[in-house]
């Protein structure tokens, strides 16, 4: 598979093919070291934040938490 090309609508490489199939989430209350916890303990980049009713409100990234921890 050669991610260079882009996909062509006759049969190009498709996300599903690439992506990964399981999703990791939090709530938007979680505290910080929660989900420090879970991007170590589930060795992934990004957690994807949902409300009570599932929808997506947004994405925490390790950068994200290390800008908070660098800010004075």
């Amino acid at each position: 598979m050669d991610f260079a090309e882009p996909a062509d609508e006759d049969g190009g490489t498709r996300v599903r093919d690439i992506m990964t199939p399981a999703v990791f989430c939090v709530s938007p209350e979680a505290s910080a070291s929660r989900v420090v916890r879970e991007l170590v303990d589930l060795k992934v980049h990004r957690l994807f934040v949902v409300d009570d009713l599932g929808t997506l409100v947004g994405v925490i990234s390790v950068l994200d938490v290390l800008r908070q921890m660098a800010q004075p």
